[in-house]
């Protein structure tokens, strides 16, 4: 990934964690009020009806801002790195298939993860290969 790049995804997932984090909260202060309604003796269905519903937006507001941000990042990808990216779907999507062939022993246990860096930034020269300089 270029500099550039980081720098934004970087950017972008520290706005979306404080976005979430602000949500986190008010949910926390929806969930008391909510504990308090159900603790009186007369339950007041609107009171109830009205945190639930805003529990729920707050849960559909942070998926939305995901979706959305996921889009965004993707755009600042390189046509190779989104190619890149699609395969990495793909082949997540053989995971649970590989976990229960794992459970029989009929796969060695799932490999080691790598940063995501390392897998859609090119790998570099084979050791021992000189290394180029792009600004020559």
């Amino acid at each position: 990934m270029t500099p550039d790049q980081v720098r934004l995804i970087t950017q972008k997932n520290n706005e979306f964690n404080r976005f979430v984090a602000e949500k986190n909260r008010r949910t926390a202060q929806v969930r008391s009020e909510l504990a308090v309604e159900l603790r009186k003796p007369t339950l007041d269905p609107m009171a109830l009806g009205l945190r639930q519903m805003e529990l729920e937006l707050i849960r559909r507001e942070i998926v939305a801002a995901e979706d959305s941000l996921r889009a965004e990042l993707r755009r600042a990808l390189s046509a190779e790195q989104r190619s890149r990216l699609e395969a990495l779907e793909k082949a997540m999507e053989l995971v649970p298939l590989y976990h229960q062939a794992g459970a029989v022993r009929l796969v060695p246990p799932m490999p080691a993860s790598r940063p995501v860096t390392a897998i859609l930034v090119p790998a570099g020269p084979a050791e021992g290969e000189p290394i180029e300089d792009p600004n020559q």
